[in-house]
């Protein structure tokens, strides 16, 4: 909402849809950034195992992952090292700045 707020184009996809869906989407899509937000902390296996694919086919993209929500503390405990194109956002205000960065740099 906050994106789209400022006018970006976005397309949200809604809660609990399977890891592949996302991939599929981003790509044909031929999105900028996927923003990911994992609530549950932990988070269930299906959430871990999505949120593993989701990484590891859009690694090499070029696109951007945000990835916030308590449940990413969780997920970084099991995946320590986040590929290079996916960025942890720590709050709304932290979404809003990179928001704005994002558009100046573009």
């Amino acid at each position: 909402m906050l994106a789209s707020e400022q006018h970006y184009n976005c397309y949200y996809l809604g809660a609990d849809v399977p890891g592949l869906d996302i991939v599929d989407a981003a790509l044909k899509l031929k999105i900028d950034i996927v923003v990911l937000s994992v609530l549950k902390s932990p988070s269930d296996a299906q959430t871990m195992a999505d949120l593993n694919q989701i990484m590891s086919a859009l690694q090499d993209e070029k696109l951007t992952i945000w990835l916030a929500g308590r449940g990413v503390g969780y997920w970084l405990s099991q995946n320590p090292e986040l590929p290079a194109n996916c960025h942890l956002v720590a709050d709304l205000d932290d979404f809003h700045r990179r928001c704005i960065q994002w558009q100046h740099a573009n």
